[in-house]
């Protein structure tokens, strides 16, 4: 039994959203790394700059595995219930 075409359809659209919304997250640090950049941030500066954009790149990536993983799964239980 797999997805109606309207769930799927939603959910690539939400899947859609997501990715936007973190393509905005990231324009949106841009002026913060040119700020640090201009007024000579120290390294430790940087560092918490960093681990805040690779925050960012680990909420896109994560669920993104797990709903491949997820579809994966759903996927073979339903091949093994028909056939």
């Amino acid at each position: 039994m797999g997805l109606s075409a309207i769930a799927s359809l939603l959910l690539k659209f939400g899947l859609a959203l997501v990715v936007l919304n973190e393509i905005r997250g990231i324009i949106m640090a841009a002026p913060l790394i040119w700020g640090l950049y201009t007024a000579g941030g120290s390294a430790w500066d940087w560092f918490i700059t960093l681990c805040l954009l690779a925050g960012i790149a680990v909420s896109v990536i994560v669920p993104l595995m797990l709903a491949a993983w997820a579809k994966e799964k759903l996927e073979k239980k339903n091949a093994s219930a028909a056939g």
